[in-house]
């Protein structure tokens, strides 16, 4: 064994074998056990093994505070066992209370970085961790087990700080701050994702019932809420907030789906205005339709609210369709497409091809009630010469060549309608009322048959049978209304038509009475 000393200051130990003893009593015994290596024994001591300090520069005041083993003012790193027993390293780092941001750095130079983003990848500077059995083998980290992490001094305790399990999942008492975060896989998380400079965040609630949440500045005074996510026994998604108060016939800002929310897992819509933006043929992306659900009035207890469906006409958003609280449907449409409907129904729908309406309850006394209701007004333009017509059934029949016998075929059938009579008196019950007739034709009808026969199967007037049902003859009737029936022609004739033919036909019989008298046969008057 050997020491040299060189001029520089530099200090070589060689040989085989050396112990010995610094000046801190007990502290620690170096054996070199192959040339070359050194092992220090520290036998039953337990503080530091190594102490570098530099007491010509170095005072960190710095003795008993540290973790572990104390110090001395001077020490700048030490390594000393983590536990006296068990073995394990503590390695500290002791700086001054200076005004410099780092005080503990490694730092690698060298070498090529790996690429790899799996569990193959390889970095330039690697922490190693592994459990043992005890027996010279090495053992799994158990699962969800802690392998790495972060402590540190706070609110007068020592807490940790940011962990690393076993299967790369990470843990932290804190808030990420991070430009962008990317995902490859999927994300757990149970803590709040802030930005503190704009006040936007994304807040996970851990337990039953929690829910996520996304907040943003508000004029930059306060953070609110402006969506929502709960996993609860009825989940849902909520985006906007629920406002204390909604103006008349403005869009609300909040809306709510839920699955669970009724006895039909229905969606729930609290203020739901639905924009549509298309592009058009310059590229240009805007809103060109819209969905908006509308409360008409807004006193608590007795909320009305409508639906409106709104869609571009000549680059303006024109309303097309509107269902109000009362659920009638208005259609709003231009040219050949103008069309209202409007029942006071409580279902309005498609059965068997026919529109079916059903039972409803007059709305207020003293008021019009009507089951289909047929109302609005066409406008001709300059140069019309074709026919109007307001309604038109032209419906076409087929039938199959077979044997069968058909009852009727009709275009439109008006059956009697049921009344059920309470103590009221019904002044008048028809199946068929006509208001009146129009006046403004060079030929004005009520009703007006332009051909074919038509056939009545009892004609009367005001209450008595007309013409040659009549128990009186028509020549002896007064006050027989202006039409009258001419069987000879298919039409209605006026009284004095059908009294000048019913005279003609009264003089050819006396005629041939007189001439059955004059051949001597008895005619009876």
């Amino acid at each position: 064994m050997g020491i040299s000393i060189f001029e520089s200051g530099g200090l070589s130990v060689f040989g085989k074998y050396w112990k010995g003893i610094t000046l801190d009593t007990a502290v620690a015994k170096g054996t070199w056990t192959t040339p070359g290596l050194w092992a220090i024994d520290q036998e039953t001591a337990d503080t530091p093994i190594v102490s570098y300090r530099s007491t010509g520069d170095v005072a960190t005041a710095l003795t008993t505070a540290p973790l572990g083993q104390d110090n001395t003012t001077s020490d700048f790193y030490t390594i000393e066992k983590f536990a006296a027993a068990t073995g394990g390293v503590r390695i500290k780092a002791l700086g001054e209370n200076a005004a410099v941001t780092n005080n503990y750095v490694i730092e690698s130079y060298g070498g090529q970085a790996d690429t790899t983003k799996s569990t193959a990848g390889r970095a330039l500077t690697e922490i190693y961790v592994s459990q043992h059995d005890g027996a010279n083998a090495l053992a799994n980290i158990a699962a969800d087990g802690n392998a790495w992490g972060v402590r540190g001094r706070v609110g007068g305790a020592d807490v940790s700080l940011l962990l690393l399990d076993e299967d790369g999942d990470t843990w932290q008492n804190g808030t990420i701050d991070a430009s962008r975060i990317t995902s490859r896989g999927h994300v757990d998380f149970a803590f709040d994702l802030n930005s503190k400079t704009s006040g936007q965040s994304i807040r996970a609630a851990e337990g039953i019932g929690g829910y996520l949440t996304l907040m943003a500045f508000d004029t930059g005074a306060a953070s609110v809420e402006i969506a929502r996510m709960a996993g609860a026994a009825d989940p849902y998604l909520q985006i906007g907030r629920d406002d204390t108060g909604v103006a008349v016939n403005a869009i609300t800002d909040m809306l709510v789906l839920q699955a669970g929310a009724g006895a039909s897992n229905e969606a729930a819509n609290f203020g739901l205005g639905i924009s549509v933006k298309l592009g058009n043929a310059a590229s240009q992306v805007e809103e060109r339709a819209s969905m908006d659900f509308v409360i008409a009035d807004a006193t608590d207890g007795d909320e009305d609210v409508s639906f409106i469906l709104n869609l571009m006409r000549n680059g303006s958003m024109v309303q097309k369709m509107k269902v109000d609280y009362l659920g009638n449907l208005l259609l709003t449409g231009s040219g050949n497409t103008g069309s209202r409907i409007n029942t006071g129904g409580t279902e309005f729908g498609w059965i068997r091809n026919y529109f079916y309406m059903a039972n409803f309850t007059q709305l207020a006394a003293s008021t019009f009630m009507h089951g289909n209701c047929f109302d609005g007004t066409l406008t001709s333009i300059t140069g019309t010469s074709s026919d109007i017509n307001c309604n038109i059934f032209e419906m076409e029949v087929v039938t199959q060549n077979l044997t069968e016998t058909i009852g009727r075929v009709v275009q439109v059938e008006i059956r009697e309608p049921v009344i059920t009579p309470g103590t009221d008196t019904i002044t008048l019950a028809c199946a068929l009322y006509i208001d009146g007739a129009p006046t403004e034709g060079v030929t004005n009808a009520a009703i007006y048959v332009a051909a074919g026969n038509t056939n009545i199967d009892t004609l009367t007037h005001r209450g008595a049978a007309l013409g040659f049902f009549a128990a009186t003859p028509v020549a002896q009737q007064t006050g027989i209304a202006a039409q009258k029936i001419n069987y000879a022609t298919p039409d209605l004739d006026t009284e004095a038509e059908i009294i000048t033919a019913f005279n003609t036909t009264n003089t050819a019989i006396n005629a041939l009475r007189t001439a059955l008298n004059n051949l001597g046969l008895t005619t009876v008057v």
